[in-house]
This record gives C-alpha cells, sequence and structure tokens, in this order.
C-alpha cells in the first residue's frame, strides 16, 4: 500500500488513507529504514547530506521509533505521510536501478521515467539542502516541507 500511494507513474483506482493498515511489525520497521535512506543522504548520487549534528539526532530518532510498540511506530508513520512518500519515491529510484533489474524494466515502459527519476533524485536534494542544513530535527518541518516537494511529483 505504501509504494502504491507513493509512486505517481502507477494507475491508481483509490488512494488508502491508511498505507500502513494491516499491522504487520516488519513493514513499519521496513518504512524507518527507508526514512534512514533520504534523511541521510545514504543513496548513490546523493549531493547533499545533513550536518553532523542534525544526523545523529535522526538517527537517535529513528533508533528510538524503531525500539518502540507496533503501535507507536504506526501512530509516527501517520504523522509524516509525505515524509514517508518522498523517502518511499527515492528508494524505489535508487533500489530499482541498482539492484532490479525486472521492476525497472517495467518502470521504463511507464509514462516518463527518465524524467521522473531526474526530477526525484533532484527534489531529495533540494529537501536535504534546504530542510536538513541546521542544528533541528523537527518532524513536523520536515512533513511540512515534504509535503511542499511530493505535490510536484
Amino acid at each position: 500500500k505504501v509504494l502504491h500511494n507513493s509512486l505517481p507513474c502507477l494507475k491508481k483506482g483509490r488512494l488508502f488513507p491508511d498505507p500502513f493498515s494491516g499491522g504487520n511489525p516488519l513493514a513499519l520497521v521496513s518504512c524507518l529504514h527507508i526514512l534512514h535512506g533520504t534523511l541521510l543522504g545514504l543513496y548513490p548520487g546523493c549531493v547533499k547530506h545533513p550536518i553532523f549534528s542534525l544526523r545523529k539526532e535522526i538517527v537517535v530518532e529513528l533508533r528510538r521509533h524503531m525500539t518502540s510498540a507496533s503501535a507507536a511506530q504506526h501512530a509516527f508513520l501517520l504523522r509524516i505521510p509525505n515524509l514517508v512518500k518522498l523517502c518511499v519515491l527515492e528508494y524505489v529510484v535508487n533500489v530499482t536501478s541498482l539492484f532490479c533489474p525486472s521492476e525497472m524494466g517495467y518502470y521504463m515502459s511507464l509514462r516518463g521515467p527518465d524524467v521522473y527519476r531526474s526530477l526525484c533524485t533532484n527534489l531529495c536534494d533540494t529537501f536535504r539542502t534546504e530542510v536538513l542544513q541546521d542544528g533541528a530535527c523537527d518532524w513536523g518541518r520536515l512533513e511540512q516541507h515534504a509535503g511542499v516537494l511530493v505535490v510536484v511529483v
């Protein structure tokens, strides 16, 4: 459901209001791991990375959420749906191009994958440049900026 909500190139009959429903704890932790990749700029080709103090704070916060109960993880992810969507976009672009050749072939058959790929990479670097260069990790602010960028895609 998270992938379905995140990829603009898929035909959508409906959006899922709660893409994390179903209670699968592994899916919740996977989403938290995907947040690591974008927020810390871990993917190849990332131009901008957060400053060290902010990276440390992000890692501590995400680890705290990873070790919390499933209900708390679910509530946290529901508070930041646009941030999750932005992170999943970057995850799909990077992971499919590196490790999933058949899925990449499918995405290439869809409308404008090269434009989408470069747009996604630029949006995520813009996000890291604008939001992750000062010393405060405010999830509300991160969600707000991600919401503005996700609308573009």
